[in-house]
């Protein structure tokens, strides 16, 4: 990746970029398990037990990304 950084304010760009950066590793992580979850989902064949479980992981998952967003708003 390249950057070009703002040099009028330099700190805050650089501690800015690397929120970013994390932010972006983070959610990318529990997006592919949310993904791998949802792929899960289709195959399940309507057995309800494993939907079930399916479906509260991928709605924990979701909650920490929301969590993580706002970790990385402050």
């Amino acid at each position: 990746m390249i950057f070009e950084l703002d040099e009028s304010e330099p700190s805050m760009r650089k501690e800015k970029m690397a929120r970013d950066c994390l932010l972006r590793l983070e959610l990318s992580d529990l997006q592919r398990t949310i993904d791998g979850i949802n792929e899960e989902l289709h195959a399940a064949d309507g057995a309800e037990t494993k939907t079930f479980e399916l479906l509260k992981e991928r709605q924990s998952l979701e909650k920490m990304k929301s969590e993580i967003k706002e970790k990385y708003q402050r």
